[in-house]
């Protein structure tokens, strides 16, 4: 409704230089909007979810698209409010029903908040933060020094090794705050960027055997194999390996930090 909105005012809109150009950005906005939004109903991303084949390419452009056009309309608003008074041709009566139209359509995607917010947020009644470590400092010293640690000294893209584990959960948290890569990330997301699961499938069982093996030789092996500069012993890697060996790290490298509390260890190997 926004763009016919648009075209209406572009049609009696009294032609400047500036307006033209105003015009001419808007309609790109509302084309590559519109383009994107179009888009799924003749092709889709081929993924993991043959039941919902359309639902991550729609789910990809529709932010897009929402965004662009969102923007757009909003000139488009400010165009409508101004628009009596910069132009006769168009009467009042016109341009009040313009706005009641526009109204009337953004009052279903304004109450869309009012579902989704609390459907994540609960009652709204948690600390807001804008820092997104601040639930680590406080569920988890250990990570949080350890991140903080690396964060502060190094400098480099040196690969860590960290616990693995699925989508949605706390596993690869090191990596995510500190942007260091890792042997392995969410499994299903590894799946879905990488077109099979081959390639994080295979690495899970070697992370596994980083962690509980007692065989030096083969520790050391995929130690190069990965170019792992840092290892992180930490308490989700203590749940997800029960037998986890951490007394072969001090063979294997050295200890350079250890959390205040005691549960979180980083190891720099050789």
């Amino acid at each position: 409704m926004s763009v016919l909105i648009f075209l209406l005012i572009k049609r009696y809109r009294q032609a400047t230089a500036l307006s033209l150009r105003s015009n001419n950005f808007l309609f790109i906005l509302f084309s590559f909007g519109l383009f994107l939004t179009i888009i799924p109903e003749f092709f889709y991303i081929k993924d993991i979810y043959p039941a919902h084949f359309r639902a991550n390419t729609m789910f990809k452009l529709g932010y897009q698209a929402f965004s662009l056009m969102g923007i757009a309309s909003i000139v488009t608003f400010f165009l409508i409010k101004h628009q009596q008074k910069n132009n006769r041709t168009m009467k009042a009566w016109s341009n009040r029903f313009l706005i009641i139209i526009f109204i009337f359509f953004l009052f279903f995607p304004s109450i869309y908040p009012y579902f989704s917010i609390p459907s994540y947020y609960g009652k709204l009644d948690r600390k807001v933060e804008l820092d997104g470590q601040v639930w680590l400092k406080e569920s988890n010293l250990g990570d949080y020094e350890i991140i903080d640690y690396l964060n502060k000294n190094e400098k480099e893209q040196p690969v860590i090794l960290e616990a693995q584990g699925d989508s949605y959960t706390d596993y690869e948290r090191i990596s995510a705050f500190t942007g260091l890569p890792t042997v392995a990330g969410w499994w299903v997301h590894e799946w879905l960027w990488r077109g099979s699961s081959d390639v994080v499938g295979k690495r899970i069982p070697e992370v596994v055997s980083l962690y509980e093996s007692s065989d030096i030789n083969r520790t050391k092996f995929l130690i190069n194999k990965y170019q792992i500069k840092y290892v992180i012993i930490s308490q989700l890697e203590r749940q997800k390996y029960p037998n986890l060996n951490e007394k072969k790290w001090l063979k294997i490298g050295k200890l350079i930090f250890k959390s205040s509390n005691g549960f979180g260890a980083l190891y720099q190997v050789n």
